[in-house]
């Protein structure tokens, strides 16, 4: 399997990772107290498809006793990271331009984490598989585009005007936890992340996709208002995922 062409380095979407080493980004923020408890001293820590580093130099200053490593496909973005990196005090963090999906190591990693990348890939089995069987971790974090129920969605995006392809999956939660289960992993724990700020809707046409939210009343029924993200046509079902080693 490889990546999709997405060029995610080009242009404006620079700013968009120069953006997360100045400011951590909300879904960050609520990442690092998902796993804060995991984190353990003196260990190593490894996130694929780290893009240009900002969310791994984040949770390398939150963590500094643990050491951190980022990977990722597009050697420009980690070309960015290393620069950035070069700027701030980066004892615990280094950043390797590598294939994300078959990415090996005699570094043995206590956690390995992926923060939404899985659904941009076309098919999930053989990023989880290098995961959990060639890099076999104690535990394993994800976010991306879930849904809760026995139902996934393969939606690939063409953007017309700017040529772009790539993948905008929403996979099955209870899919991914059989195959988790099938290579020695349990998922521990899951929660919905929804961002907390309302982000607007670009008031001209674009021909990329751009994310804004929408609220929602909840039902009669006692439900609580929600706040819903939207990328172009598609509804972004974020969630958090925890598996733990049998």
């Amino acid at each position: 399997m490889t990546m999709p062409s997405t060029e995610w380095s080009q242009g404006e979407s620079l700013d968009y990772h120069t953006n997360q080493w100045l400011t951590p980004k909300f879904s960050t923020i609520a990442f690092r107290s998902f796993i804060e408890t995991e984190v353990i001293a003196g260990r190593s820590y490894l996130d694929l498809g780290c893009g240009a580093g900002g969310a791994t130099f984040s949770l390398s200053t939150s963590f500094l006793s643990s050491h951190w490593t980022g990977v990722d496909s597009d050697h420009v973005l980690i070309q960015l990271g290393l620069e950035n990196a070069s700027a701030q005090s980066c004892p615990n963090l280094d950043l390797i331009h590598a294939d994300a999906v078959r990415f090996t190591s005699t570094t043995k990693f206590d956690g390995v984490i992926s923060l939404q990348t899985l659904s941009w890939v076309p098919d999930y089995d053989e990023w989880l598989r290098n995961i959990f069987v060639s890099l076999s971790p104690r535990w394993v974090a994800l976010t991306s585009l879930f849904y809760e129920e026995d139902i996934t969605v393969i939606s690939q995006v063409h953007e017309h005007q700017t040529g772009r392809q790539f993948f905008y999956n929403t996979y099955s939660i209870p899919q991914i936890h059989k195959s988790a289960l099938r290579h020695g992993y349990r998922l521990v724990k899951s929660e919905p992340f929804e961002v907390p700020i309302d982000l607007p809707k670009m008031s001209k046409p674009t021909h990329r996709m751009g994310t804004y939210t929408l609220k929602c009343q909840g039902n009669e029924g006692g439900g609580r208002d929600r706040r819903i993200q939207i990328s172009g046509p598609i509804l972004m079902n974020w969630f958090m995922l925890f598996f733990m080693k049998l």
